[in-house]
């Protein structure tokens, strides 16, 4: 029986080449698994479908950046002029796409416990914080939509859709492309706290 020692290191303490060693491995991971917590991204997804009546296929934001989805509208829906159409969606998406504005008051103690009022209007609503289940890709996805109600232009209810499944996808593209950035990369082996060799690999 022999014993081997081995010095291991923080990424701050590796030699230039081995960071780049270290880096590029991390990299290689990503490559692999994609965008950490990639389901809320569908959860967001799956639930703007829901609402619309559309059906999500596939996305890919690591190589051909394309997002497939179905959804079929009606012919009159399709010749609804911008205030009408604006209208329509106000009536029947809208309410499903939002939150009632928060409150919070000054709470009091009971037996010894702090307890918080809060409470969410029933009157006032609020469409930028994350209405749909509570993640920022929520506003992602229906920014296009929220711009078209706030201002209509002269596009159909698909071009508007299209436009919504567009902007997550952009999302996704540049939040893929961070995560390979070396700035990701550092933050995320410091965070994790990696301890490495001195060619860095992970011990």
């Amino acid at each position: 029986m022999k014993t081997i020692e081995i010095k291991l290191y923080q990424f701050s303490e590796l030699s230039q080449s081995a960071k780049e060693r270290a880096l590029e491995l991390q990299r290689e991971f990503y490559f692999e698994t994609g965008i950490p917590f990639i389901q809320d991204a569908f959860n967001t997804i799956n639930e703007f479908c829901h609402i619309i009546g559309a059906k999500f296929i596939s996305v890919d934001y690591s190589y051909r950046n394309d997002i497939s989805y179905k959804f079929n509208a009606d012919d009159h829906l399709m010749d609804m002029k911008p205030m009408r159409l604006r209208t329509w969606i106000i009536n029947n998406w809208l309410p499903y796409m939002r939150k009632g504005k928060y409150y919070s008051m000054p709470g009091k103690w009971i037996n010894g416990k702090y307890y918080y009022k809060k409470r969410y209007s029933k009157i006032q609503f609020e469409y930028d914080n994350c209405p749909l289940t509570g993640v920022s890709y929520d506003c992602d996805i229906l920014k296009p939509l929220l711009n078209f109600i706030e201002k209509p232009t002269d596009i159909n209810i698909k071009d508007i859709v299209s436009e919504c499944f567009n902007s997550m996808l952009n999302s996704l593209v540049n939040e893929y492309e961070y995560i390979l950035s070396d700035e990701y990369l550092i933050q995320d082996i410091e965070a994790n706290g990696y301890n490495y060799t001195e060619y860095g690999y992970i011990y």
